[in-house]
Order: C-alpha cells, then structure tokens, then sequence
C-alpha cells in the first residue's frame, strides 16, 4: 500500500503505480456486541479448516492490555494512575507505568473482586479461538517469537502484524480479526499502516481461498481487499487530509518548549507572517496541557513552502542559542504529530 506521500505523487503523475490486476473473495462479519467472531463467521472457517491452515490476524500482543471491573465496568487503575493490565488469566493485575503488582485484587469503585478482560491480545484470543474450534493445533507468532515456518499438521496460525510466518503462502483462510480495533487509529499515518498489514496478511491466502475480516460491511477496506485495489484506500486518506490540512499538502514543524516562552513565540511566528517573512497561509497554534510543565506550538505551511519553513527554523534556533534562551526541541515532519 503506497503511503499518503507517494500516493500524492502518483495523482500528480510524477510516479506510475503499477499493481496485479487480482481480486479476493472477502467477506466481512460484523460485530454485534463485541464478539471476537461473529455468528456467522465460524461456519466459513470450520470450511476453511477442512481445506487447509487458517491465519488469524490479531491487533496486539500480550494478554489483556486493559482490565475492568465485570460489575460497574470502570477502568482498573493503579494507584499511580497507571491502567493496569493482565498477562494471564490467572495472573495478578499488572501496572502498566510503574510495574507494580496488585495482590487480591478489587474494583475502587464498587468492591467486585470479578475481573473483566478488555484490549484483547493475542494470548487470550488463543484462549477463544482455541475454544471455539477444539482438538486444533494452534500456533502463534508474535515478537519476539515469531515462527520461521508452520509445522505440517498446525491448523491455525494466529500472529500479530508484522508477524505472519513468511513460509507459507497457501492459507484457505485469512481472518482479520477485531477489524475496528486495528482502525481505531489516532492518526492517518498508523491507518496507512493498519492498512499494509490487511494487505500483507491477505497475500498470504491460496489462490482458492478466501479473506474473512471482522468488520462491518461498509468500510472501504473490503472493497479494497476484494478488488486488490489500495488506491480505494490512499484515495479516502488524502480527500480528509487535503481538508485538515496535512501532510503530504502541508509541512508541519512542532516546537517543544517551557509554557513560560510558549505565548511569546507564538506571537513571533504571528508576527512573521505579518511581516511576510513566512507565507500568508501558515497556521500557527498553540497546545498547552492543563498540568503540564511545556507546551507546543505547531506551525503549518503549504508542502511547497517547506524549504523555506526550514530555513526559517534554523535561524530561529541559531539566534536562541546565541542569546542563551531556554531550549526549543524542534520537530519538522514527525513521524506522528502525537508526542
């Protein structure tokens, strides 16, 4: 899948994408209260399984990545503020952020001692899929075990993305599971990603088989899968950041620094495009957390003004340094604007 960078570059005809003309049988099972598989959806893998191996795609690792309480379903917290999560079944609940075990554990809100396993990971998938088709041999690849190869009698092979067993190209089945889950994507970037992985799992189905994918019917994601087509994809990513403003049409650079110096230079940057020394259309904002020591000033210019946006950063930096003002971490482009 081209990213939204390349992707821009193919609509401007500056590369040419040249894609296997292919297409998939998929079909997407929608969840109707939170089921890892839908109804529906067992029938067609119970087919596939007398075919050949299935391949589950799992969303993490790890076993419960949040717990909350059965009875009021409030969050479990440590102490420290910090979610808490669960390695086993049986395991005492973790702290995410200090590492502190909680013996005995109980709910602070209403006293239940009954713990309820939320943000699936692959272990505790195994558990289901395990119990939903019985007398399977199971394996699973995740970092950092992932599987070299598949033993010859596995039927099914769960793995993370990024994971998949890279001997095997002849699944009968792919099942994506918790499909909403892997696009509850805080940024386009991470969706790009969500969506390389979909396509990566899904090239690894036999000729004759087919994708299932846990997700509402909708999406544009299987119509993408059916047609092999990412361009359905790419296309949706830039139409909303082309309206948000973002890259691949804009250059944005994020400065980090002590709340006290945040005000001033955002009235710098103002000032500067007042006085034309950046171009009319920058955006320039200021992100201040409440309780937070620093804050963040993003500034955004048309991706054609990004040299210029560069150089202007440079300087700014140079002449901070030489009258020995606080420091400003300064990012251009991140690989997320999520710090």
């Amino acid at each position: 899948v081209p990213s939204s960078i390349i992707s821009r570059r193919i609509e401007n005809r500056e590369i040419e994408f040249i894609g296997p003309r292919s297409s998939l049988k998929t079909f997407a099972f929608p969840q109707t209260h939170g089921e890892l598989l839908p109804d529906r959806i067992i029938p067609a893998i119970r087919k596939a399984l007398v075919e050949g191996t299935v391949l589950f795609l799992a969303p993490r690792k790890g076993y419960g990545n949040a717990m909350l309480c059965a009875k009021c379903r409030n969050i479990s917290l440590c102490s420290c503020g910090g979610r808490q999560i669960l390695t086993s079944s049986n395991a005492d609940p973790l702290c995410s952020t200090c590492g502190n075990l909680e013996k005995d554990w109980k709910c602070k809100w209403c006293d239940s001692t009954t713990r309820y396993v939320s943000a699936r990971g692959i272990d505790r998938l195994h558990e289901e899929i395990g119990r939903a088709f019985a007398n399977t041999r199971i394996q699973l690849s995740s970092a950092p075990n992932i599987l070299s190869d598949v033993a010859p009698n596995t039927k099914i092979v769960i793995a993370t993305a990024g994971s998949v067993p890279g001997n095997k190209e002849d699944y009968s089945a792919v099942v994506l599971l918790e499909g909403q889950r892997f696009l509850a994507a805080s940024t386009t970037v991470y969706e790009e990603l969500v969506y390389e992985n979909f396509f990566e799992a899904a090239s690894h189905v036999s000729k004759k088989g087919s994708v299932l994918i846990v997700l509402d019917h909708s999406h544009p994601v299987v119509a993408a899968l059916t047609r092999w087509s990412p361009s359905i994809l790419v296309k949706k990513i830039l139409r909303e950041n082309v309206e948000a403003f973002l890259p691949p049409y804009s250059s944005i650079a994020i400065l980090t620094l002590d709340k006290s110096d945040a005000v001033v230079l955002k009235s710098g940057f103002t000032k500067s495009v007042a006085d034309g020394r950046l171009p009319s259309q920058t955006n320039v904002v200021l992100v201040s957390g409440q309780g937070e020591s620093q804050s963040r000033v993003l500034v955004s210019v048309p991706i054609e003004y990004r040299d210029l946006l560069s150089k202007f950063l440079l300087e700014l930096s140079r002449k901070r340094a030489i009258a020995k003002k606080n420091v400003v971490n300064i990012a251009l482009d991140p690989y997320t604007l999520l710090t």
